[in-house]
C-alpha cells in the first residue's frame, strides 16, 4: 500500500510542476523504491534522514537517476561524511581518498550490523590477509590483530607505533639500534606474518643482520686473513648481542 502511495504522490508531483528542492519523507518514502536501505540502525538512531546525505529528492523524484541525486562514488562526496563524522574523518590528509577510495568503498552507511574492519580491510590488502594464515602472524588474544589496532584508515599514513604494545623493546635507550630508527621494526620484521620465528624477516638471524651489517669487526671473520670465518649467515647474533633492540649499558648491545 505504501509504494503505491508513493507512486501516486510522484505521478502527482510530476504533474503539478511541483518541485524544488526537499521533500516530505514521510510522503515520499525512499524505501518504496529503495527497499535494501531500510536496515540503517545507526543512522536512524541518530534521526538522520536519507536527504540529509543523499541531498534533496526533489529533482530525483522528478527523474530518478544516478545524475540527480548524491551517490557517492566520487571521493569527493567524503566531505558529506566528514561534516557529521570530524572527528575521524581529515579527507585533506587522507591516503584512502587520495587513492581514488570512497568511504562507502569500506563502510556501508545502511547495513546492520556493519562490515568488520577485517572484512573491509581484507578485500583490498589481500597479501597481507595471505601473511596472516602464515605459521607465525601477528596475533591478539589467540585471534587475528585487528587492522585498526594498529592502523588508522582515516589518518595520513604513516609507521605503525609498535610501542604501544610492544614498550619493553621501544626504548628510549642510551645505545639504540640504528635499524630501529631509520625504518622502523619492519627493517627486521614482517608485521603481519611471517614463516619464520619473532616475525623475523629472514629465517637465520645471521643472515639478517649481515643485509646491514657486512662490514664486520676482524675477530669476526676470523683471527687472521686467511684462516676460516668464525661466523656466517648460521650464526646467532643475538647469543652475544642480547639486547639487540637497544641498550642503556653497551654500545654494541651486549648487555
Amino acid at each position: 500500500m505504501k509504494k503505491w502511495r508513493a507512486v501516486i504522490l510522484l505521478v502527482a508531483s510530476l504533474v503539478s510542476g511541483v518541485g524544488s528542492g526537499w521533500v516530505d519523507a514521510a510522503e515520499i518514502p525512499c524505501t518504496a523504491c529503495h527497499a535494501q536501505t531500510k536496515n540503517n540502525a545507526a543512522h536512524d538512531a541518530a534521526e538522520i534522514s536519507c536527504q540529509a546525505c543523499h541531498g534533496a529528492g526533489d529533482a530525483h523524484l522528478q527523474r530518478p537517476s544516478g545524475d540527480t541525486i548524491e551517490t557517492f562514488q566520487d571521493p569527493a562526496a567524503a566531505a558529506i561524511c566528514s561534516s557529521c563524522h570530524t572527528d575521524a574523518h581529515i579527507p585533506a590528509a587522507d591516503s584512502h581518498a587520495r587513492a581514488g577510495v570512497t568511504c562507502t568503498s569500506c563502510h556501508s552507511a545502511h547495513a546492520d550490523p556493519p562490515k568488520s574492519p577485517e572484512t573491509s580491510c581484507r578485500s583490498c590488502h589481500a597479501a597481507v590477509n595471505a601473511a596472516f594464515d602464515m605459521h607465525q602472524s601477528h596475533r591478539s588474544n589467540g585471534d587475528a590483530a585487528a587492522c585498526v589496532a594498529c592502523h588508522d584508515p582515516h589518518a595520513p599514513a604513516r609507521e605503525p607505533d609498535c610501542a604501544e604494545c610492544h614498550a619493553e623493546v621501544a626504548g628510549p635507550f642510551v645505545y639504540e639500534h640504528a635499524a630501529s630508527r631509520l625504518e622502523g621494526c619492519a627493517a627486521c620484521h614482517a608485521p603481519h606474518g611471517s614463516t619464520n620465528r619473532h616475525l623475523l624477516a629472514m629465517q637465520d638471524t645471521g643472515a639478517l643482520c649481515l643485509t646491514c651489517h657486512s662490514a664486520m669487526p676482524q675477530f669476526h671473520v676470523g683471527f687472521a686473513p686467511n684462516t676460516p670465518s668464525r661466523f656466517d649467515t648460521l650464526t646467532q647474533c643475538t647469543n652475544c648481542h642480547v639486547e639487540i633492540h637497544g641498550s642503556n649499558l653497551d654500545r654494541n648491545f651486549l648487555k
